[in-house]
C-alpha cells in the first residue's frame, strides 16, 4: 500500500514537470524552467523512495535519493526567486 502511495506521488510530478513544460514552452519565464527541473528532481525522489520502501536502503539509492531531495529544494527556491525578486537579483542568485 504504501508503495502505491510512493509510485502515485512520482507519477503526479511528473503531471506536474509535463504540466510545467507546457507553460514554459508557451510563455518563457525562467521561473517554470526552474520548477520544471525540480519536479523531475521530485519524480526521481519518489521512484527512488517506492523502490526501496519494500526493502532496505543500500548507499546508492540513499545517495540518489539525497541528491534528488536536496537539488529538488534548490532548483524550486531559485525558480521562486524570480517571482520575489527583480530579474538582476534573480539571475545572480541562479548564478
Amino acid at each position: 500500500m504504501v508503495e502505491a502511495l510512493f509510485w502515485a506521488a512520482a507519477l503526479l510530478a511528473v503531471i506536474f514537470a509535463l504540466a510545467l513544460m507546457s507553460r514554459y514552452q508557451q510563455h518563457p519565464a525562467p521561473f517554470y524552467l526552474w520548477w520544471t527541473f525540480s519536479f523531475v528532481f521530485y519524480t526521481l525522489a519518489y521512484i527512488v523512495e517506492a523502490i526501496t520502501v519494500g526493502t532496505h536502503w543500500t548507499l546508492v539509492p540513499y545517495q540518489l535519493y539525497i541528491i534528488a531531495s536536496a537539488t529538488l529544494v534548490g532548483t524550486m527556491s531559485v525558480g521562486t526567486s524570480y517571482l520575489a525578486f527583480p530579474k538582476t537579483i534573480a539571475h545572480s542568485y541562479a548564478g
